[in-house]
């Protein structure tokens, strides 16, 4: 063989096997699934994943939530090259943290080289003890309580704080992408040394996807702030996904805010998050608060309208119709917020917690659950009772007969705690039809949102090309 020709090609594997041990990739995911569900809301990003690994080489390790049988299945047959494969769990979390740490500290992660972390899974709100906030780890039932579920194990991403600043002292190029509803908190984790991405606001529930589609375009030569607007630009869904860039930060402090409560929607039986906020403005004098922050808003908007993006100069500043749409929500929820003074609605927000057990034959299942009043309240027992009824009686599945037995059994205990409340509390008897025919323009929420959304991300998007004109850590993180 020419001796030319076989020093390039050692040259070129030289040179592979270093780009590949210069991105890491580290993906936490799949938390707060019920362990009965063969498979999890997570999966077609894992499959998303797992093509995007092949194609571009990463070293890089998987901790995806066990007991799911084709969530398992993609686990085991993919990923050929993740250095592990693990359940995300609490134990396993803490260890992947611990062991990138060590080898941030050893030496075995180098100054310059590249390490992301991609989280997807359920997140919560965060409260007031914490920087972040908290996301599902382990088997759970997260779709109970997406505000804080409480019937998930979690772990607050607090617990990342170690990893950023070590990676930070010894010159890791660290990014972080949460995927989780609430995950705009995680910006907090920000420095000037790292990339922090969300695919939702602190107060807004996340969609799946946005995760399916940052995937999808993630390529080879884009940095992390080109899929991130590319993404945002393309999902108009009511989430407001963030970025630690210095435009980022300086919209999502000059808009996110006083925006917030015009991308909430939902109805009084389900887990909007308009219904909670109208029941809180209710109970207490904040309408001058209120009047305050939209006139805020209006006047940032109109400004942009006027001048540009917070001073800096446009060209051509297109008709906002955002502000129109803003209005015409705004009165709606006055409207609403008033309608809601009238009935003891906060007292509806206490927890009651269940716990079943069914047994058939050798198997069991257990059940723990809970419930505000207000949720469960608004439960048709009766109709769920008789649907599952017909559907056990079609079906000889040992699993499924279990599954739905237990779905019965609960039910029925919840019923009779209907009936404790009503015989206590019987002027709320008929409460929900009362206050369901006062909030019925709540059913307008959604398209309106929708509607908001559509035109903020025109907004955000003009927003940030007019101020994003310097380097940042985002748009140096090149895949």
């Amino acid at each position: 063989m020419n001796r030319k020709l076989l020093w390039a090609i050692l040259f070129s594997l030289i040179m592979i096997n270093k780009a590949r041990a210069e991105r890491t990739f580290l993906f936490l995911g799949g938390g707060g699934e019920p362990e009965r569900k063969s498979d999890t809301l997570f999966d077609p990003s894992m499959r998303l994943l797992d093509n995007y690994l092949k194609t571009n080489k990463w070293k890089n390790d998987i901790s995806f939530n066990g007991g799911h049988k084709n969530s398992e299945e993609i686990l085991k047959n993919n990923f050929q090259s993740a250095s592990s494969k693990t359940s995300f769990n609490i134990k396993n979390y803490n260890a992947l943290l611990d062991n990138y740490i060590k080898d941030m500290k050893s030496g075995k992660l180098k100054s310059g080289e590249k390490l992301l972390v991609y989280i997807d899974t359920h997140g919560a709100a965060k409260t007031s003890k914490e920087e972040t906030h908290q996301i599902a780890i382990g088997n759970g039932n997260a779709g109970s309580d997406l505000n804080h579920l409480s019937n998930s194990d979690i772990i607050s991403l607090d617990t990342m704080k170690n990893l950023v600043q070590v990676a930070k002292e010894k010159g890791i190029k660290l990014a972080i992408v949460d995927m989780s509803c609430h995950s705009g908190s995680t910006l907090a984790l920000a420095n000037d040394s790292n990339c922090i991405i969300s695919s939702s606001g602190p107060n807004q529930f996340g969609y799946a996807s946005f995760s399916e589609n940052f995937l999808k375009n993630m390529k080879q030569g884009k940095s992390l702030e080109d899929v991130f607007l590319e993404t945002r630009k393309s999902h108009n869904i009511p989430a407001y996904p963030m970025i630690s860039t210095p435009a980022g930060q300086t919209i999502n402090k000059n808009i996110y805010p006083n925006i917030s409560p015009y991308l909430y929607y939902g109805k009084i039986d389900s887990n909007g998050k308009l219904y909670d906020y109208i029941v809180d403005e209710s109970t207490k004098n904040s309408r001058c608060i209120r009047e305050y922050q939209f006139k805020k808003l209006e006047a940032v908007i109109e400004q942009y309208n006027q001048i540009g993006a917070f001073g800096f100069s446009i060209k051509n500043p297109f008709p906002i119709k955002i502000q129109l749409l803003l209005k015409e929500y705004k009165e709606i929820q006055d409207k609403l917020i008033s309608s809601t003074k009238k009935y003891p609605l906060k007292e509806l927000d206490n927890i009651i917690k269940f716990s079943d057990t069914v047994k058939i034959g050798n198997s069991e299942l257990r059940t723990n659950m809970q419930y505000s009043w207000k949720n469960l309240l608004a439960i048709d027992c009766n109709k769920i009772i008789q649907s599952v009824e017909a559907e056990l009686a079609k079906t000889s599945n040992p699993d499924k007969r279990l599954e739905l037995t237990s779905e019965i059994s609960l039910h029925k205990k919840i019923k009779i705690k209907q009936e404790e409340f009503y015989s206590k509390n019987p002027t709320l008897r008929n409460y929900q039809n009362k206050l369901e025919s006062d909030l019925k323009d709540m059913n307008k929420s959604l398209s309106l949102a929708d509607d908001i959304a559509k035109e903020e991300r025109k907004l955000y998007d003009e927003m940030y090309k007019n101020l994003n004109n310097s380097k940042n850590t985002c748009k140096d993180f090149v895949l």
